[in-house]
């Protein structure tokens, strides 16, 4: 039940993402890029970063210690980790075109939902290590609630910056998986 429910939340994670980075091809088509990349008041400042951020802790904080607990690593892993720069930023060239944004967003999503389905033991209490003075102890499945909720939280902010730009968008939809 609990991998069914992670597994649940990581798909529509994926879906959610994928129509938000078709809003952002959207925007660029229609010649608007710039409300993507502008200062909204946000606390990354603007859309694209904030969806920058979400992707870097996915990639950076998570992904590699949650592939530690799956049968097999992701077959993309070393590739997703490599576009993650030493300040903790995707390479510029990458958040500079949207298609290749989208399409890394993709992969690591799928990547999650590989660990997901290659991961037992859900209950086991794991040790996450941000920093030298912060850790947590919890179980697998609350690190990996943890990331999707991460997600739905950032795209929230995205979709509500977008909604004060005047840009009609929807990024929900768990019901329709």
């Amino acid at each position: 039940m609990i991998q069914s429910t992670l597994l649940l939340q990581a798909q529509y994670n994926k879906v959610a993402n994928k129509a938000m980075f078709e809003k952002f091809r959207d925007l660029e088509t229609q010649g608007k890029k710039e409300i993507l990349y502008r200062d909204c008041g946000l606390y990354y400042k603007s859309i694209i970063k904030t969806a920058e951020h979400n992707i870097c802790v996915s990639i950076g904080l998570f992904l590699d210690k949650l592939s530690e607990y799956a049968q097999t690593k992701p077959s993309k892993l070393d590739k997703l980790i490599s576009n993650l720069e030493p300040n903790f930023s995707i390479r510029e060239s990458i958040v500079n075109d949207l298609w290749q944004f989208s399409t890394l967003q993709e992969e690591v999503d799928s990547a999650i939902i590989e660990i997901i389905n290659n991961m037992d033991d859900f209950d086991k209490v794991e040790k996450l290590v941000l920093g030298e003075n912060l850790s947590f102890n919890k179980t697998r499945t609350h690190f990996i609630l943890a990331l999707l909720n991460h997600s739905t939280h950032h795209r929230g902010q995205i979709a509500g910056a977008l909604d004060i730009a005047g840009i009609e968008n929807d990024f929900n939809g768990m019901l329709g998986i």
